[in-house]
């Protein structure tokens, strides 16, 4: 929900100032570092990339291109809050103080570790209803669904039921918060594994790439994937999953053996 919220909240600011570039263009023209030529057209550029990418972040489907879009766009303009720090008659136009000036620079690396944040993805997919489009990017991710003959060379590619027993926050949207048992089950693909979790009558498939993917196996059974993980309890359900595992673990070495990856 947070990380819902900040999207909302990045859009707007990115969206209003490259605006003001517009309609304003005078204003930010005096920090265009002197050696850069057509300052306008610069400030028009930077305002154009600012509008286009504060949009293209709404969707998650272009995110982490918008999102790295953004930070080259951080970059590339960092140049000109130096020359704020540097040039006198930039922080009169501006009518800041040198102090101000230096004050600002910390907040650009803020807010590329915001777009950085949002170019993470976890791919949760909420397949309750069907998308072919979404199916589509699912296949993209961790190859299609593996074929009835293949499915039975591999004796079964989904697991039997695992109860959870705790998600990251990232995740507490897709599991029942009051005292329901949630369940999930893995599925296995040819580049990766899907992680099925049943909330009520909504179906969510967390996507992980083999090259993500992270087991743990101690006191609990944990998937780990970019900052996120599922948490099972090692009962009953586990026990009769251990097959399914040790045959995850085989596809996944197999693939970083083809893929020239560290297991």
């Amino acid at each position: 929900m947070i990380k819902k919220i900040s999207i909302y909240i990045i859009s707007f600011a990115y969206i209003f100032v490259g605006i003001k570039h517009f309609t304003d263009p005078h204003f930010f023209s005096p920090i265009v570092p002197d050696y850069l030529p057509y300052p306008l057209v610069l400030v028009y550029i930077s305002g154009f990339f600012e509008v286009f990418l504060g949009a293209l972040i709404l969707f998650s489907k272009y995110r982490k291109i918008a999102a790295w879009g953004l930070i080259l766009l951080l970059i590339a303009v960092f140049p000109a809050n130096i020359f704020l720090v540097q040039n006198v008659d930039a922080q009169i136009a501006l009518n800041v103080t040198k102090d101000f000036a230096i004050y600002r620079l910390p907040f650009q690396l803020l807010f590329i570790l915001l777009a950085l944040a949002h170019k993470i993805k976890h791919m949760i997919y909420n397949r309750t209803l069907t998308n072919y489009d979404q199916e589509i990017e699912i296949n993209n991710i961790v190859g299609k669904p593996f074929s009835f003959f293949q499915s039975l060379k591999l004796r079964g590619i989904g697991s039997s039921r695992f109860i959870i027993e705790s998600v990251s926050t990232n995740f507490t949207d897709i599991v029942n918060e009051v005292a329901d048992i949630n369940y999930c089950n893995i599925e296995l693909r040819p580049n990766g594994v899907i992680i099925n979790v049943t909330q009520q009558l909504n179906l969510f498939s967390w996507v992980i790439p083999y090259y993500q993917l992270v087991v743990f196996d101690s006191e609990t059974f944990s998937i780990h994937a970019a900052g996120g993980f599922i948490k099972m309890v090692k009962n009953k359900n586990y026990s009769n999953n251990k097959s399914f595992i040790k045959k995850m673990y085989k596809l996944k070495t197999s693939y970083s053996a083809k893929n020239n990856l560290a297991v």
